[in-house]
């Protein structure tokens, strides 16, 4: 883990979207991302508190990372 402020920065075990983007989230599905670099900052602040998936990372995470992912190259 590499941390940076309290926030997660970009390496193997944490990895995010872009090399320059770094972030957290919390229990329950809530989390923020921020690019200083690309000007972006992303939060998702769920209305129901979820721990009813397998392993660390909360499923509903991906779709948000996947669109992300799918929009860098335009920025």
């Amino acid at each position: 883990m590499s941390l940076g402020l309290g926030f997660g920065r970009d390496n193997p075990a944490y990895h995010q979207p872009s090399p320059t983007m770094f972030g957290w989230g919390g229990v329950g599905g809530s989390w923020a991302l921020m690019d200083p670099e690309l000007g972006l900052s992303l939060g998702y602040a769920p209305n129901n508190w979820s721990v009813e998936w397998e392993g660390i990372i909360d499923p509903r995470h991906a779709g948000f990372t996947a669109a992300l992912q799918s929009l860098l190259p335009e920025l």
